[in-house]
């Protein structure tokens, strides 16, 4: 894998997080606000949510550009590197896969058990582990840290003792750590690549 591969699969990455993010931070705050809250409020969480996307959006596309590669580079690349994009794809499909059916195995018995309650924390704590597989995968140190931030932020709110603004405080953990990955990245995606290149 050469570096500009590695900073054009980073900036993917980054893409990721930052819709992530929006996502967890939009849980959160819907579970807070209601139609009696003030505008100001709303517009003030709206600001915030869509800001926080389209500047990292445009920082990813900013990392995408600076890499200086290509999706239709892959065409043109040696028979080694497209073997080793071929396997790294399809690890990660299979790491995807296991997420999806631990998600929904967690939905159908909280469900089945009457403790919807419980579902938001089991898919945040599934979505926060799999960033640890994905660390060795891509060899980025910074998912570790992603991981295991929010898989202990979930754990506490299946504890319960965030009630009753378990939610809120799930959406917003969430969305810090997805957004400050993501800024982490951005800021040291060459030193990231460099490391990761190295070990190859």
């Amino acid at each position: 894998m050469t570096n500009k591969q590695f900073l054009w699969g980073l900036s993917s990455g980054v893409f990721v997080l930052a819709i992530a993010g929006t996502f967890w931070f939009g849980l959160g705050v819907s579970s807070v606000l209601t139609s009696d809250t003030d505008w100001k409020l709303w517009c003030l969480s709206t600001i915030i949510q869509v800001g926080m996307l389209a500047g990292l959006i445009w920082f990813a596309y900013k990392l995408r550009r600076h890499s200086g590669f290509k999706s239709a580079d892959f065409r043109n690349a040696d028979e080694q590197l497209r073997s080793e994009a071929r396997q790294i794809r399809a690890k990660f499909v299979w790491i995807v896969v296991g997420q999806t059916i631990l998600i929904a195995l967690g939905v159908w018995l909280f469900v089945s058990t009457n403790a919807s309650d419980q579902i938001w924390p089991w898919i945040a704590f599934i979505v926060s582990v799999h960033f640890i597989p994905l660390a060795r995968l891509f060899r980025v140190k910074a998912y570790y840290v992603t991981g295991i931030t929010g898989s202990v932020l979930a754990l506490v709110v299946f504890t319960g003792i965030l009630k009753p603004y378990s939610q809120a405080y799930l959406g917003a953990g969430l969305a810090v750590v997805m957004w400050f990955s993501a800024v982490y990245i951005i800021r040291n995606a060459d030193k990231i690549t460099s490391a990761a290149i190295r070990k190859i």
